[in-house]
């Protein structure tokens, strides 16, 4: 996470921040940049983006604009078959 602006925020519940496509046409203050990534294979977008729903929510946010999803593949070679493993990032 990379905070940029550092006026104190009341937390807020992680139910209560906006998820966007895109960063919205009304002025805002962006509060930080935060990104999530995964080593395990089996974790989903899903799960990074709640992290970051979280931790937006910590820091007193009231959305959370979300850019696309990238994915970095190895294969990983087995004495029986060629594994991909797929490491997703959310930023």
């Amino acid at each position: 996470m990379r905070q940029l602006d550092q006026a104190p925020r009341p937390a807020r519940s992680p139910d209560s921040v906006v998820v966007l496509a895109e960063r919205p046409d009304r002025p805002c203050t962006v509060l930080a940049v935060l990104t999530s990534s995964s080593s395990a294979v089996f974790d989903n977008f899903g799960d990074l983006r709640q992290k970051m729903v979280i931790e937006t929510a910590l820091l007193g946010g009231d959305a959370l604009i979300l850019g696309p999803e990238r994915r970095h593949s190895t294969l990983i070679f087995n004495t029986v078959s060629w594994v991909e493993s797929v490491r997703k990032d959310g930023g």
